[in-house]
């Protein structure tokens, strides 16, 4: 990989061609970094897919359904009349139209991130404080798999634990086409609805390629979709347990199957910091992976930083916390060995971990922008 001119230490470009280990927690105060901006569009390992543009694996000849992450419609609540959209009506998101300002660029670094998820976990208690309707924000189940047969000896667990499926154009021809809309059917009784998503754009937005660590190698070769099914089944989502269709796919390398949620999910649409206000990359950028481990407490997110050793030019990162009631806003704090020192832009898969004080359960995951983290496949 080829390397910029040296400079002082900052966020980098691109990753490098082997991750670095994962850090270890960095103590509280030392030298304070320099913040900078991460830049994204450079030259990528295999390790993190796409963080400059989106690496299609997926064919859908069909193009059906909108983006998932658009505005979702008006839901569906008995009895109740969907208030009009705005800030605190969007039922895109529950975005309140509290202001926020931006975080002080002057301020340390460890100040700006606390700042800013305090923002995010005010707005969204705001917003269900307001009366906006429902959203659909799935916080774990979107993508599933089923458990991996013993006479296979495991030999296709990383290829379906991290998502590396491929989904050809003739099986999803072969489909009837489904209906414009589907229910989400929570357990209080809420129906909420949604537009569906063909299965290939299914797999585009619960399974974004950035989060899809090593497909396409020796280790975790793409799996080939060979059969397709509409089903049902239950997620959890930020308003609790919900029972949602999903597409399940069977594979020609397996006889596991797995299965991702077949309508377009809801997301936040304002949020309290800006892109590039921060030292590093957040969970809530493109790119950026969080899984919750079997615990269901600890949150492990990789992202792209500086290298994790002890010359001046080393970073450290924690993940700093706002955990309440019904939300937990998560960012992650950068800091440079040294501010001065003369390094190249040259960028590392880092991961780092934080241990909540209660299972994440059916609580919602923010970002410091204010916008929903979708977990991904658990390391």
């Amino acid at each position: 990989m080829s390397h910029h001119s040296p400079t002082r230490p900052h966020a980098p470009h691109a990753i490098a061609s082997a991750p670095a280990p994962a850090p270890s927690a960095a103590a509280a105060g030392g030298r304070r970094g320099r913040p900078a901006v991460a830049v994204a569009c450079a030259a990528v390992s295999a390790l993190v897919l796409t963080a400059c543009g989106h690496n299609d694996r997926t064919t859908d000849p069909r193009g059906a359904g909108p983006s998932p992450t658009t505005p979702a419609p008006a839901v569906t609540v008995p009895g109740q009349v969907p208030p009009a959209t705005g800030a605190a009506g969007n039922p895109s998101g529950g975005a309140s139209d509290l202001p926020f300002p931006p975080p002080d660029p002057r301020a340390p670094e460890p100040q700006k991130v606390a700042d800013a998820l305090r923002h995010a976990a005010d707005r969204w208690e705001a917003s269900r404080r307001s009366g906006a309707p429902p959203t659909f924000v799935v916080v774990t189940g979107a993508y599933d798999t089923s458990p991996l047969p013993p006479a296979e000896n495991g030999r296709a667990k990383a290829s379906l634990g991290n998502g590396c499926v491929t989904v050809p154009s003739a099986v999803v021809l072969a489909l009837p086409a489904p209906p414009a809309t589907g229910e989400v059917v929570r357990t209080d009784g809420v129906r909420l609805t949604r537009p569906f998503v063909s299965p290939g754009n299914a797999v585009k937005a619960w399974l974004p390629d950035a989060g899809r660590i090593g497909c396409g190698t020796a280790q975790a070769p793409n799996l080939t979709v060979t059969a397709i099914e509409l089903i049902t089944r239950q997620v959890t989502t930020s308003e609790g347990r919900a029972t949602v269709p999903a597409w399940r796919f069977a594979f020609a390398e397996t006889a596991a199957t797995a299965s991702v949620v077949a309508l377009a999910g809801d997301r936040d649409s304002a949020g309290s910091a800006a892109p590039g206000t921060f030292a590093v990359q957040q969970p809530d950028a493109f790119g950026v992976t969080t899984a919750l481990q079997p615990d269901g407490r600890t949150l492990v997110v990789t992202f792209v930083g500086g290298p994790d050793n002890p010359s001046p030019c080393g970073w450290d990162y924690t993940v700093a916390t706002d955990q309440r009631a019904g939300v937990v806003a998560i960012g992650i704090v950068g800091k440079a060995h040294a501010a001065d020192a003369l390094c190249t832009m040259v960028g590392y898969t880092r991961t780092a971990s934080i241990t909540l004080d209660a299972p994440l359960g059916d609580r919602v995951l923010l970002g410091p922008s204010g916008r929903v983290v979708t977990l991904g496949p658990t390391g």
